[in-house]
Parts: C-alpha cells; sequence; structure tokens
C-alpha cells in the first residue's frame, strides 16, 4: 500500500495547476457603459439649465394706449408691449394714456393716464403707487405672499380680488368689486378689511373710513 500511496502523490504533484486551482472569474465590463450614461446625462443637465432658468418669470408690460416710459437706474425708456419690468423699475403713464402690465401667475394690473408705480421685487409682490390709478384683477396668492401695494397714505394687501385703487398725497381710495382687501393706514393705527362692493378712504390726520360703495360713485 506504501506503493500506491507513493503514485497517489506523484499524480497530486503532477496534475495540471488549471485543474487544481479554480477559474479565475470573468471581469465585468458593463459597469463603466452605465457610468458614462451618468455622466452624459449630467452634462446635459448643466447644458439645459441656464436656458429653462433665462425665462422670464416676472411682470412684462402688455398693452400700452398712448405714452408711457419705463425709468431704470435714472435711465428712460418707452414702455413698449413686450418689455420685461424688472425690481426697482418705476412705470410712468402719461396723462390720457393707459397701460397694462402681466404678472407670470395671470394677474393683471391696468395702469391709468398720469399713474406711477414702482416695482419693489423680481415677482412684483411689493409695489409702489405713488400717484394715480390701478384696477388689478388678482389671481389668488399663496400664503405668506400675498400682493401688497402701498401708496402715500396707505397699505393695501391683497389675496386674490379685483379693485381699483387711487393715490395722491391727499388720499388714498380704495373700492372693491370682488374679493377681499385689507387697508391699513400708513400715519394711523387703523386698518379695516374691504369687500366686493365696499369702499375705503384714507387721509392724512384721521383713521380710515369704509362702508358700501354707492352706485353712482366714482374714483376719484
Amino acid at each position: 500500500w506504501h506503493g500506491r500511496l507513493h503514485e497517489a502523490a506523484q499524480l497530486a504533484w503532477s496534475a495540471p495547476a488549471s485543474a487544481a486551482a479554480p477559474a479565475a472569474p470573468r471581469r465585468r465590463t458593463g459597469w463603466w457603459l452605465g457610468a458614462l450614461g451618468l455622466a452624459a446625462a449630467a452634462a446635459l443637465a448643466l447644458w439645459i439649465r441656464p436656458a429653462v432658468d433665462s425665462v422670464p418669470t416676472g411682470p412684462r408690460v402688455a398693452q400700452v394706449d398712448g405714452a408711457g416710459v419705463l425709468r431704470r437706474d435714472g435711465v428712460e425708456q418707452p414702455a413698449a408691449a413686450g418689455l420685461a419690468v424688472l425690481a426697482g423699475d418705476e412705470v410712468q403713464v402719461a396723462e390720457g394714456g393707459a397701460l397694462r402690465l402681466a404678472l407670470a401667475d395671470g394677474t393683471r394690473l391696468d395702469l391709468a393716464g398720469g399713474t406711477r408705480l414702482v416695482v419693489r421685487d423680481a415677482d412684483a409682490r411689493q409695489l409702489d403707487l405713488r400717484a394715480g390709478r390701478v384696477t388689478a384683477d388678482v389671481q389668488p396668492q399663496p400664503a405668506g405672499r400675498q400682493l401688497v401695494l402701498t401708496t402715500p397714505l396707505a397699505r393695501a394687501t391683497v389675496h386674490g380680488t379685483v379693485f381699483t385703487l387711487a393715490a395722491s398725497t391727499a388720499a388714498t381710495h380704495l373700492q372693491v368689486q370682488r374679493g377681499l382687501v385689507r387697508l391699513a393706514h400708513a400715519q394711523q393705527d387703523s386698518e379695516v378689511d374691504v369687500a366686493g362692493g365696499e369702499f375705503a378712504l384714507a387721509v392724512p390726520g384721521a383713521d380710515l373710513v369704509a362702508g358700501l360703495e354707492p352706485v353712482t360713485g366714482r374714483v376719484a
């Protein structure tokens, strides 16, 4: 039996290495194809993003009747239809003219002749009505981001409504056709919610006056 054991040992040592060692696993080369695809998708996204970000989201001049001027950084230019209105711009409408601003959410602001309106932020949620008259058709506003119009004498907070706001240094007159507007006096501790068919008036040195708008009433 010693002879047979010796022969078995010789056979084991002389066997091919490939028979004794397990076959090496095949290398998988598909992973780099996936990585290449992800890199290409990322590059495409970076290329497309500037074009998406460049789409204007702020207010624009939608219509002009007569003469209108846009003042930006002290420089005036004609307020032509299609012109973008940026934060800090002032829009002026000549006497006898009219101008419409269109906001990205569908809100429309109709400026009468003699109106001066300053846009305070990029999406026109903060507006200064320095003089003149604005009739607005405001889409429902998101919570915490209501449209606010400030005049020399009052502050109107709008949640979504149709109204007319007239302003001068002597008085601010609000007339609401539909919805609800909160008007706060700039000089007095006085504010009121004005609903459709109602008006409110702010004058220097007195609390707000509010009530039902007469059928024949006109905005001054």
